[in-house]
């Protein structure tokens, strides 16, 4: 089973990128495909689905989002994986997580190819299971956050003095932009 895939990006579609490693082009289906440009280097959580048509690879930057992916895929019956990756195109993990704990099912109505039902669906089905999910992720989001800046090159030592003194409630993104900041005046 495939875990990681770590290479550079070859070409760059709608849905998907393709990554060059050791000599095999390996075409992986990513929520957010302009997030990569082609000739940078990645390294993408990976979950692997096997049918008896073919397998397919979906890419993730960090383990949070493949593990929502999952938890889509797995726990809301008529949710496939490219109902999935829709999903996390069009909302953070964050906003799914709070829109699954306030219950909010109209936050989902907005994503082509789910209606009222599969909306409330995804609200009852990951009610519990979210809830957990959650505390977990937000207390990781300095450490996705610090694994990002490293991934962007910059030194460990003043990533490490960036991030200092965060809130690590803060979304990933905002914990980020708040770092770059700190760096970019050091």
């Amino acid at each position: 089973m495939i875990a990681l895939v770590s290479g550079r990006v070859y070409e760059v579609s709608e849905s998907s990128v393709i990554v060059f490693v050791s000599g095999l082009g390996i075409e992986i289906f990513v929520p957010h495909p302009d997030n990569f440009s082609v000739g940078s280097d990645v390294l993408l959580h990976i979950y692997e689905q096997v049918k008896e048509d073919g397998i397919a690879l979906f890419g993730f930057l960090d383990n949070n989002e493949k593990d929502i992916f999952e938890l889509l895929i797995k726990k809301v019956s008529g949710i496939g994986s490219k109902t999935a990756i829709a999903i996390l195109k069009h909302m953070s993990i964050e906003e799914v997580i709070t829109s699954v704990k306030a219950g909010s099912f109209k936050n989902f109505l907005s994503i082509p190819g789910i209606g009222e039902k599969t909306a409330k669906r995804i609200i009852v089905e990951l009610g519990g299971t979210i809830e957990n999910f959650g505390k977990a992720m937000l207390s990781n989001n300095k450490k996705i956050a610090k694994n990002a800046l490293l991934s962007m090159e910059y030194d460990k030592d003043m990533v490490d003095k960036a991030i200092e003194g965060i809130d690590p409630d803060l979304k990933v993104e905002e914990i980020i932009r708040e770092c770059i900041k700190r760096l970019s005046n050091e």
